[in-house]
């Protein structure tokens, strides 16, 4: 069961759009302008999309915001498929885009060749980027479009493994350490779901309790019993599950796959975990550790990956229920980002730190029983050892 039913759009207007603002950017004009694309209502700014669909894939190269270009090239899929732009049509784009990140095709522009690039497993942006991804999913099924079905297919399945590596059900309690102390995060009654550590590119202390990568991780692998209270409330906040719900579970994720990832989630099977893994061969990625025990995932950033926002830079889950995410930050863009560091030292703490602050949590005094590094030459499994990223 989706999570959260889609809206029936047909007309401009019952697309809410955001308010003119100081801090209304192109994250909040271009979602509400490709769901009307989708429903094929006019758009509200009609040339928006044209500002940021990147046709060279400059927006990896140029240190700038990676998720505004998906959502205004979804955008450009529903409305002008066939105009050619920088030599390539809207699904000549996609087809290359899907290829760089899969590791088909060498030489990509800039990061792209990165899975996400430096905004990987966000916990602010995935939620658009993911969302516009299966925007492009869902306009491959409604035109038959098999290539676009298969890399788009491809594209989830390794992002939901990715997610898998350090997943564990939904926490019931969470704890937050800061630059400032730590604290309790209140956790909405009634989830059911896979929640994935919280380390990423430009991850934040501010989406804990709603993590969009962790609900499309429950979507993608078809968890029972899927739910979460706030979409419901709040539909087109979080307007990337309508996209979902409209795909009626043909996210291109085969039911082998979904099996063996819930294995891995649900019972920590470690061959299971293996051949998720296993999934992510031909992947290159920006920069983090994953590491399990029974019991216990642990996730980390050796160091910030994307110059634009701070990041979670450790977070623990535990089949308890318990979990903690350690954020040495005072606010998502403080500045000074090239001091955020993290790491495991030889009495069994992952202590993550930057120049306003230190944050740490204790792990198990045994080796791991899997260890991976996931980096620019691929993913790679480490032997057990007591000082992984030492």
């Amino acid at each position: 069961m989706a999570i959260l039913k889609a809206v029936q759009v047909d007309s401009t207007g019952k697309v809410p759009q955001p308010e003119q603002g100081p801090k209304i950017g192109p994250e909040d004009l271009l979602p509400p302008d490709l769901m009307r694309a989708l429903w094929k209502v006019p758009l509200a700014l009609p040339n928006k999309w044209r500002d940021h669909c990147s046709p060279e894939y400059q927006a990896w190269s140029n240190f700038g915001s990676q998720n505004w270009a998906p959502l205004a090239a979804a955008t450009r899929l529903y409305v002008a498929p066939d105009e050619v732009m920088a030599e390539r049509d809207a699904r000549q784009w996609w087809r290359q885009w899907f290829r760089w990140q899969l590791g088909m095709d060498a030489d990509a522009p800039g990061v792209l060749g990165l899975f996400q690039g430096t905004e990987a497993q966000s916990n602010n942006y995935d939620g658009l980027t993911v969302g516009a991804i299966c925007a492009v999913r869902l306009w491959a099924i409604r035109n038959s479009e098999a290539e676009l079905l298969e890399l788009s297919g491809a594209w989830l399945t390794a992002y939901a493994a990715l997610a898998t590596l350090g997943a564990m059900p939904w926490p019931t309690s969470m704890t937050g350490h800061g630059s400032g102390g730590s604290g309790d995060i209140k956790v909405p009654q009634g989830i059911s779901g896979a929640y994935r550590v919280q380390i990423g590119g430009r991850s934040t202390n501010q989406h804990y309790a709603d993590d969009a990568g962790s609900l499309f991780l429950t979507e993608f692998t078809g968890w029972p019993g899927a739910k979460h209270p706030w979409p419901p409330r709040d539909a087109w906040r979080y307007w990337y599950f309508q996209v979902v719900d409209l795909l009626a579970n043909d996210y291109g994720v085969s039911a082998e796959a979904q099996a063996t990832m819930l294995a891995a989630i649900q019972q920590q099977d470690l061959k299971a975990l293996d051949k998720v893994a296993g999934m992510l061969d031909k992947l290159k990625f920006a920069g983090w550790e994953i590491l399990r025990w029974p019991g216990e995932s642990a996730g980390l950033l050796p160091q910030i990956i994307n110059g634009n926002t701070a990041a979670v830079m450790g977070s623990v889950l535990r089949t308890d229920g318990s979990s903690e995410h350690l954020f040495p930050w005072p606010k998502p863009k403080p500045g000074n980002l090239g001091s955020g560091k993290a790491r495991i030292d030889e009495g069994h703490v992952l202590r993550a730190e930057s120049a306003f602050g230190k944050t740490e949590v204790s792990l198990p005094s045994e080796p791991p029983v899997r260890h991976w590094v996931l980096n620019q030459e691929g993913i790679r499994r480490v032997e057990s050892d007591l000082n992984p990223s030492g």
